[in-house]
């Protein structure tokens, strides 16, 4: 998986078949620095990469970024990807993950979807798809209350964050 992040700078997850890790590139990916020895990328569950999300630009022209690993749970970076920390789901294997103003979502294998509106500082489990392969969620860019969710071979919708869903 990866994830651009402007002027140059790139992230990459890399499964354990290749050098497993976070690394990291700011020349457009002509080189590569690792940052994270224990992240891999490739998860047997959603058969793609870890993958990335951040939160818009602050102030000084950072953001913060979220890797989500099949093998590490959240991890997030406030350095534009230099040094990361663990924030919470461990070992459990996610697919997707998704930032949008302070609020974080991913998905866990059989776990359903977590949901974090404090900057993945806490996630709770709203189970509204108890034991279910939650693939992906999508946030309508209108309305940030408007999610889809892609669970196993059903669409889903919600209007209050994920908290209630209908099948579609």
């Amino acid at each position: 998986a990866f994830a651009l992040m402007g002027e140059g700078a790139t992230l990459g997850a890399t499964n354990y078949r290749v050098g497993s890790g976070l690394y990291k590139s700011t020349d457009a990916g002509l080189n590569w620095t690792l940052v994270h020895p224990h992240i891999t990328g490739y998860s047997s569950y959603t058969r793609k990469g870890g993958s990335f999300a951040y939160s818009p630009k602050k102030e000084d022209g950072t953001r913060t970024i979220f890797a989500g690993s099949y093998n590490g749970g959240v991890l997030r970076s406030d350095d534009m990807g230099d040094t990361w920390e663990y924030v919470d789901l461990n070992n459990k294997g996610l697919g997707f993950i998704r930032a949008y103003d302070n609020v974080v979502i991913t998905g866990a294998n059989d776990y359903g979807i977590f949901i974090s509106c404090d900057g993945g500082e806490t996630f709770e489990n709203p189970d509204p798809f108890p034991s279910k392969q939650v693939l992906d969620v999508i946030v309508d860019p209108d309305d940030k209350k408007h999610w889809y969710a892609c669970v196993e071979d059903m669409v889903f919708e919600s209007f209050d964050e994920g908290y209630t869903w209908s099948f579609m």
